[in-house]
């Protein structure tokens, strides 16, 4: 009997740190793919030794340390989490990430932090979506991450209240 209810407990904290990543799935998987983009942009930038690659580096660690958070968050008993390492890292990407943007339009900040890329407008216009796209779903996660932390989150509203 009291093995059956420990298997019960060990159901139900399963099911309650599910939930918790469920509210935060779209930062995970974002956050993991800005990680893989910034370490393929340190390792150009450090195999072409410019100084530059502290900029993807900081970028990565920052990454690891919004990482830990979710996983406190997902962990925690908390009714209120504010997620703010996670706030601060998807601000300074979206900063980086618009003066990635503009540096399209200048080819000497743009050879200087993208050495290992020819300056052409094909590439140029490639760059420039992909960091469209960054910057908009870095709002997207600023403005989720606000409404998990008040709480007024779908996923909260509809299976944690």
């Amino acid at each position: 009997m009291n093995q059956k209810t420990s298997k019960q407990q060990l159901e139900e904290k399963t099911k309650k740190v599910s939930r918790r990543y469920n509210r935060i799935f779209l930062l995970r998987y974002y956050l993991a793919g800005l990680f893989f983009m910034n370490l393929y942009w340190f390792l150009m930038s450090a195999l072409s030794r410019h100084w530059e690659a502290i900029i993807p580096f900081s970028l990565l660690i920052f990454s690891g340390v919004a990482y830990k958070e979710q996983l406190k968050f997902a962990n925690s008993n908390q009714d209120k989490f504010f997620l703010s390492k996670n706030k601060l890292y998807f601000s300074i990407q979206r900063i980086i990430m618009i003066g990635l943007f503009v540096s399209l339009f200048h080819q000497g900040i743009f050879n200087q932090l993208f050495p290992f890329f020819m300056f052409n407008a094909h590439l140029r216009l490639i760059l420039g979506g992909v960091n469209l796209l960054g910057i908009l779903l870095c709002v997207f996660c600023l403005r989720r991450i606000k409404n998990v932390s008040m709480n007024r989150d779908k996923y909260y509203l509809k299976y944690e209240k």
